[in-house]
């Protein structure tokens, strides 16, 4: 079980490094009720603009916030 966590976090970095590679606006941020928004960041080595880093939001509250963003 390990080694096919290892095997998967392999395959997402090398992906999101390619990904990385060909961002061309790297001023954005993600939004996300769960840490995958950071996790994104970090892997396609991006600053942390975002105020919705490492947290979590219930989502009929994340639904709630996001209907007033845009």
């Amino acid at each position: 079980m390990i080694i096919l966590h290892k095997i998967k976090n392999s395959l997402r970095q090398a992906y999101n490094s390619k990904i990385a590679r060909k961002l061309q606006d790297t001023n954005f941020s993600i939004i996300s009720n769960t840490c995958l928004g950071g996790i994104m960041l970090h892997d396609f080595r991006q600053r942390f603009n975002s105020p919705f880093v490492n947290i979590y939001i219930k989502a009929n509250d994340f639904i709630y916030l996001i209907q007033f963003t845009y």
